[in-house]
């Protein structure tokens, strides 16, 4: 498992489970708390297509992986300041990574973090998927996380 500082796993015995329970999983998430409010990670299995159009889907800090996980799929990479855990996960769901969504509560996400930044993260994610789309399928997916992310946070005021 990976956390940010700030972070706090709450249970990862869930997750363990899971994978032991499930041999090909090659990694498993569930919820988080954020700001006090649970948020779920969307439900398994994430299709590129999906992680493409929407984003991850689940936070890293509420996701372990198999021991020889980053070996099989690849490392951080730290040309990515803010999407290091979308680069490395889509690259591993683009490569045929299994997956698996368990119900509980994992972690108690820290907020406002890097990923708040919403021009930033964006880009940043616009690079990721550039790895594995064309810019002109790439920039109007891009356009579309900045807009939802604007109106979600004009909503939320």
């Amino acid at each position: 498992m990976v956390a940010n500082a700030g972070d706090r796993i709450l249970d990862a015995t869930p997750l363990v489970r899971v994978l032991q329970s499930q041999p090909r999983a090659d990694f498993a998430y569930g919820d988080i708390l954020l700001n006090g409010k649970r948020v779920g990670g969307r439900p398994s299995p994430l299709s590129p297509w999906s992680l493409y159009l929407h984003g991850m889907g689940f936070c890293h800090g509420a996701c372990a992986t198999r021991r020889d996980f980053h070996d099989r799929y690849g490392y951080y990479d730290p040309a990515f300041r803010i999407s290091m855990d979308f680069a490395v996960f889509m690259s591993a769901v683009a490569r045929g990574a299994v997956m698996a969504k368990v119900p509980d509560l994992i972690s108690d996400i820290e907020a406002p973090g890097n990923s708040s930044q919403r021009l930033e993260r964006t880009l940043d994610n616009y690079r990721v998927i550039r790895r594995h789309l064309p810019r002109s399928m790439a920039l109007p997916i891009a356009a579309k996380w900045l807009l939802a992310s604007w109106l979600g946070e004009l909503a939320r005021k």
